[in-house]
């Protein structure tokens, strides 16, 4: 049979599974976002490779490869790959981009002084040149200040209630 005291332990009980749920949800995702591409990344030759291929080809899994070439001043970064079909990518202080392969006009883009700094630091990790990225972060469950705040009045009510049974059976 219920009582007030049981519905009110069920009632307990459900708004802590209930702070819990918006706690976590609130806290659930968070991360490193990844950085942006470079604009020239994204740009493609007429012959159908695009800047991150040109990475991939000169840099396979993140590494300079065979007949690569890295290229690193104050004034340009060029990464290269200097066997048929040769391509490369480079990025100057003009501040531009610039795409491009054997048989394919190049590309060339003005950029801003962050997308010029974006697209050095992109080039230089993506050879292997630079800091490691960073490690994937994990998610861990915390409560919000609102869920302490509710934790904590909900254990001083139970607290009220378990003190004010003893007093009554004794």
């Amino acid at each position: 049979m219920l009582n007030k005291n049981s519905i009110s332990i069920y009632a307990a009980c459900f708004l802590i599974v209930g702070f819990f749920y918006i706690a976590l949800a609130e806290n659930g995702n968070a991360g490193i976002a990844p950085l942006p591409p470079c604009p020239c990344d994204t740009e493609v030759l007429s012959d159908g490779t695009s800047g991150n291929d040109i990475v991939e080809q000169v840099c396979p899994g993140g590494n300079l490869g065979e007949n690569s070439v890295f290229q690193d001043s104050p004034e340009e970064l060029r990464i290269a790959l200097e066997i048929d079909p040769n391509s490369d990518y480079e990025v100057s202080d003009n501040p531009s981009c610039t795409i491009n392969t054997n048989g394919a006009e190049p590309v060339s883009l003005d950029l801003t002084d962050e997308e010029f700094e974006l697209c050095r630091e992109r080039l230089t990790i993506g050879c292997g040149f630079g800091p490691p990225p960073p490690a994937p972060s994990r998610n861990v469950p915390t409560l919000s200040e609102w869920g302490l705040i509710a934790m904590a009045g909900l254990l001083g009510i139970v607290g009220f209630m378990v003190i004010r049974r003893r007093q009554i059976t004794v």
